[in-house]
């Protein structure tokens, strides 16, 4: 483990959108955005520090080398403890068995090193697909200042147990970084089958939100409609949300701006290449090109009707 060198790579929500990783790039080379964690609302008194009454654990011979590495003074070894980690959770080990490995994780998200402790965050979302994380959630929401990235596991955490203002929170939260990986997130949680419903109409409302659009803060807002639309991506194959979340991305080709339909198209298409079926939805893809095109020059957008278009030959192949 001590011979892995760090790469430029961090772990990435399970994303199929290029434009959404494209934005990301551009808006973090912007000026430095000041950041400051939201109040916490949820979380035990006593931190993962706090003493407890030991309980006789087993040897794990495979992770108990994993949590001393994390503990390393040399980077690369925290690097390679934070990274094996990960993967073991994206391989779904015995919950119990990486469990112990928790606190050490959570601890890691304050790192000097980012993309150490956005492993150490993916890692921890990882195990909070399926198992709980209710007892670090405080330490978690403490590190989002830090690490943007803890909005993984705190966005699969709130919305599986239906801490809707708490996943709200998350999604408006004032650093960009953790409300866009937040929203994200919402895309792969709704693709696992869970309803995010009551956070959809927040999304909806966010997405045509202007009020900044001819501020420095407007292009940063770009960023976030990014993110919404990866989200949608994600309720369109929820069949819980499907419907809903069809409804938001028509009326955004109806009503929105230039980049709120180009990327509302975008999303159309993703659902489409990835097997979506929606009643209408050739129809309606139809008329938003047959729309886009009678639009003034000005606000025209001829990238929407490409992608309109290659979603709409999609369908049409499938028939």
């Amino acid at each position: 483990m001590k011979n892995l060198r760090i790469n430029d790579l961090r772990p990435r929500p399970r994303t199929s959108n290029p434009l959404a990783n494209l934005g990301i790039r551009i808006v973090l080379a912007v000026s430095p955005f000041a950041a400051c964690a939201a109040p916490m609302t949820e979380g035990p008194k006593s931190s993962i520090s706090a003493k407890a009454p030991k309980q006789e654990e087993k040897p794990d011979p495979e992770i108990d080398p994993l949590i001393k590495d994390l503990q390393s003074p040399d980077k690369d070894t925290r690097f390679g403890g934070a990274w094996e980690l990960m993967k073991k959770t994206e391989q779904g080990k015995k919950g119990e068995r990486i469990k112990k490995a928790i606190p050490a994780l959570v601890r890691t998200l304050s790192d000097e090193d980012n993309i150490v402790a956005s492993n150490a965050a993916r890692a921890i979302a990882n195990f909070a697909v399926k198992e709980d994380v209710s007892q670090f959630v405080k330490d978690i929401e403490a590190a989002l200042e830090k690490c943007p990235e803890a909005a993984w596991p705190l966005i699969w955490h709130y919305a599986k147990n239906g801490k809707w203002t708490d996943v709200e929170r998350l999604v408006r939260h004032p650093n960009r970084e953790a409300r866009g990986w937040g929203v994200r997130e919402l895309g792969d949680v709704a693709g696992e089958g869970i309803d995010i419903s009551p956070i959809l109409d927040i999304l909806d409302s966010l997405l045509h939100d202007h009020s900044v659009e001819k501020t420095p803060e407007g292009d940063l807002r770009k960023y976030d409609k990014l993110n919404i639309g990866e989200a949608l991506v994600g309720a369109l194959k929820n069949e819980k949300t499907r419907d809903n979340a069809f409804g938001i991305l028509i009326n955004a080709l109806q009503q929105g701006d230039e980049f709120t339909r180009f990327n509302a198209a975008f999303a159309l298409k993703e659902a489409v290449k990835d097997g979506v079926v929606i009643p209408k939805m050739k129809e309606e893809l139809t008329r938003a090109i047959e729309a886009e095109s009678k639009r003034d020059v000005d606000d025209s957008s001829g990238d929407a009707i490409q992608v309109l278009d290659k979603a709409l030959r999609m369908l049409e192949r499938r028939e």
